[in-house]
């Protein structure tokens, strides 16, 4: 039994008449004189009579044709509801954080040029405000740094080593290496926190001030990357950011560091389930760091 054999069961009923039928159908009469024969065949049983005035219902065909077109009524009504759901999906709604924005305009992009019947809205905010728009459901998937309480299903797309930030014009910013333990001595440190994987006291206590030789000034820590770029820029401070995160300002200058900072950008949703269509974007995130954006985002030589 299909629903193809049934819609034209039921077409029959209706008009009581094969012949009317096809023509309602735009198909040939012996389509659905072989359909329903093929339903008769399968149950063993004739559901409809000839007579002189037209097709007449058996005692099985009457129980068919009342089951059969509720059946097909749900049909379409669930065709009508997974067309509709696909429509709606034909919109991503993708929350990056702030410190990887810049990173994402041409994955982006790409991404939007090979599907195009489908729409990206991005969007950039801090992490807590990621997460509260996920809470809210104003966006589908968000890209951000880890978080260790991260209340959503995750999956893990780069694990980047930090560097050193500082203006060109600063005396390190001539060395190749900066070493943590010997070169920071005094030097004024803004740290942007959001996305760092350790909690601000052992980020402090374990990396800045630093124990041995030299220790770095702290100045401030902040969640306002648009601080920590500003500061930067006007000389104020250094900083440890992800490499090329800052390539749009060329009076900055990043250099590798003993002992770094690791940062960890992810992709999470919410809810267990991954629809079809956010999953094949983050697969798409995923292999596009994986390959055209490792040396670019890793600062893989």
């Amino acid at each position: 039994m299909t629903l193809l054999q049934l819609g034209y069961f039921v077409e029959v009923c209706k008009c009581r008449n094969m012949t009317k039928a096809a023509a309602k159908l735009h198909i040939s009469q012996p389509a659905i004189t072989k359909a329903i024969q093929e339903l008769e065949s399968e149950y063993g049983v004739q559901l409809l009579l000839r007579r002189k005035n037209g097709q007449e219902l058996t005692r099985e065909g009457q129980f068919l044709y009342q089951r059969a077109e509720a059946l097909l009524h749900q049909a379409e009504e669930l065709d009508a509801a997974m067309k509709q759901l696909c429509k709606q999906r034909r919109v991503i709604r993708v929350g990056v954080s702030v410190v990887f924005i810049q990173l994402f305009p041409e994955i982006l992009g790409d991404y939007q040029r090979t599907h195009p019947g489908l729409e990206l809205k991005s969007y950039a905010f801090g992490t807590v405000e990621l997460q509260q728009h996920m809470e809210k459901g104003s966006i589908d998937v968000a890209i951000s740094g880890q978080s260790d309480s991260l209340p959503f299903p995750s999956r893990v797309l780069l694990r980047e080593r930090s560097y050193f930030w500082t203006r060109r014009d600063n005396p390190l910013a001539g060395k190749t290496v900066i070493d943590v333990d010997k070169d920071l001595d005094g030097t004024p440190i803004g740290l942007f926190r959001e996305n760092i994987s350790y909690p601000r006291n052992r980020e402090v206590d374990q990396f800045y001030p630093l124990r041995g030789e030299a220790a770095a000034n702290v100045l401030f820590c902040t969640n306002q990357f648009g601080e920590i770029r500003q500061k930067l820029l006007d000389g104020v401070v250094s900083t440890f950011l992800p490499r090329h995160i800052l390539d749009d300002c060329p009076q900055l200058v990043s250099i590798p560091t003993t002992r770094p900072l690791c940062f960890n950008l992810l992709a999470y949703w919410n809810g267990d389930h991954i629809s079809s269509q956010l999953l094949e974007f983050v697969n798409f995130v995923e292999e596009y760091i994986g390959a055209e954006g490792q040396g670019a985002l890793r600062g893989v030589e």
